[in-house]
């Protein structure tokens, strides 16, 4: 698929966002990839892994807004599509790893938190800039952000549209390791190497178990996004706001 790629390395399967000219924004294609990888796990018992990463200096910028006019066009599809994917990613029975190489932004931070294990560069930041052009964060991000880290940092975080940088989001409990950005290939490796070794049913009843304690408003906050976000579309502070951010490009 274009602007993603799917690798499989034995019992791994690693999805990349491969679009470095744009940060590696995801559209629908890149969903697409992430639902089809899950699938693919579930359905073969010799792949034991999904990994998450990125090609270049970022994770993910988030959703492509060159697309911003199609998306008020098809506002449900595209709400659905990223209700669908964060819901697989939890949802999936196998360990799920976010290699952060660099900027997670928007609704790839869903993706980071939807995660299992999340390994980031130390340069690396996650960014809720949602609210900088008239929408609200969706992803799941509204529950997840808040699971890990609190309901004031999450609020600070969502409003506000402040980067939080590895360590911190080390310290917030947005993820759970940092190592060098040339480390970081390695780190992920291993880890997956230890989740392989492990009996897959003990693994699958741990996931689930720590998730339905953790993330038990999932669903719902999922849906409540995409009502949200859906008014969103519709206002005209969007539009302008999305278009200026795209004529400016992406930093």
């Amino acid at each position: 698929m274009s602007g993603v790629q799917t690798i499989v390395d034995g019992p791994v399967v690693t999805v990349r966002f491969d679009a470095p000219e744009r940060l590696n924004a995801v559209g629908g294609a890149a969903g697409q990839a992430v639902i089809a990888a899950v699938e693919q796990l579930e359905r073969d018992d010799a792949l034991r892994v999904l990994v998450l990463t990125g090609t270049g200096r970022a994770f993910s910028s988030g959703a492509d807004l060159t697309g911003a006019d199609g998306l008020r066009q098809r506002p449900v599809e595209a709400m659905e599509a990223t209700s669908a994917v964060i819901r697989a990613l939890v949802g999936c029975s196998k360990p799920v790893v976010a290699a952060v190489n660099g900027l997670a932004a928007g609704v790839a931070v869903g993706y980071v938190l939807a995660a299992d294990i999340a390994v980031a560069a130390q340069d690396s930041y996650l960014l809720l800039p949602f609210t900088g052009i008239g929408l609200m964060p969706d992803g799941g991000t509204t529950v997840s952000f808040a699971a890990s880290a609190g309901r004031a940092r999450a609020m600070r975080a969502a409003l506000l549209g402040e980067k939080v940088p590895a360590r911190q989001a080390l310290e917030w409990g947005l993820i759970s390791q940092v190592c060098t950005a040339d480390e970081l290939d390695d780190v992920v490796a291993a880890i997956c190497r230890t989740l392989v070794a492990r009996p897959a049913a003990a693994l699958t009843a741990t996931k689930r178990a720590v998730n339905a304690a953790c993330l038990p408003e999932l669903d719902a906050a999922l849906d409540r996004e995409r009502d949200g976000q859906l008014t969103q579309f519709e206002d005209p502070e969007f539009a302008a706001r999305a278009a200026a951010f795209v004529r400016g490009g992406r930093s």
